[in-house]
């Protein structure tokens, strides 16, 4: 089973670069490991929505898991 774990792009706040750590979709990712699985974690947040939309053509994922914090809530909709 192909699993993506990501976070959705932050154009907005590059100024804030590493205050906002992905740690759900990290605790996640180490119990999908813990599980026998193998989760791909992609850093989409310095990305365009066309970048996301190509990775998720090229990975083909059955599961995705995006991770959405106040702040990027508009973003992600």
């Amino acid at each position: 089973m192909r699993i993506l774990l990501a976070s959705p792009p932050i154009s907005d706040l590059e100024h804030v670069e590493g205050a906002f750590q992905p740690v759900g979709l990290n605790c996640l990712e180490r119990y999908l490991i813990t599980k026998g699985y193998k989760p791909q974690h992609e850093g989409i947040h310095k990305s365009s929505w066309e970048h996301v939309d190509a990775e998720l053509k090229r990975i083909q994922p059955d599961v995705v898991g995006i991770t959405v914090y106040t702040h990027t809530q508009a973003a992600a909709e």
